[in-house]
């Protein structure tokens, strides 16, 4: 909304370790200066190990490689509970089946991961997909969920997880939300 755009994009087809048969890329992130929005210009890429073409030793230790079910990679841009033109420091970068990372984002030419936590890996294939961060800055803490794939919902439930990010280089899931009744 300021200066900065991150956003969630393949740039180029290498960014293609990926589960989900109908999808060929494993989107990552990027920061942009749009300063000028007639000339933005790309300042970083970031992905997580294991995304691109070539880091097959790190996509093999994911539990998911072979499912031929999971989405891995991100869907939405950075989840940033303060613009970095307001003071922010950190964004929550939701990657699905490769789970979520906290970024340090204060110098948007180098992103640069401070944590990680995996997601349990789910049968409906998709994991962090939505961060709500809302109370992030009171609290320390993120929720994290992935969302329906088909038009009608009908798939397996999806859990909503507590992540305690109070410490952004060891966050660790503390929970997850009661499951609906009925």
């Amino acid at each position: 909304g300021e200066k900065y755009m991150f956003s969630a994009t393949a740039p180029t087809n290498h960014y293609s370790n990926s589960e989900y048969p109908n999808y060929l890329y494993s989107p990552v992130y990027q920061s942009w200066d749009m300063s000028d929005p007639a000339r933005p210009k790309l300042l970083d890429t970031w992905h997580r190990e294991g995304q691109v073409q070539g880091e097959t030793a790190a996509y093999r230790k994911n539990p998911r490689c072979g499912n031929r079910t999971s989405w891995m990679g991100a869907r939405m841009p950075l989840f940033i509970p303060t613009p970095v033109e307001q003071g922010g420091k950190i964004g929550f970068a939701a990657l699905a089946g490769f789970g979520v990372s906290i970024l340090d984002i204060s110098d948007p030419a180098n992103l640069r991961e401070l944590g990680h936590v995996d997601i349990p890996p789910s049968v409906a294939g998709t994991e962090a997909d939505n961060i709500d961060v809302s109370q992030y800055e009171r609290t320390g803490y993120i929720y994290v969920s992935g969302y329906p794939l088909t038009e009608d919902c009908y798939e397996p439930y999806k859990d909503i997880f507590q992540i305690d990010a109070r410490d952004p280089a060891k966050p660790r899931i503390v929970g997850a939300l009661p499951r609906p009744k009925p």
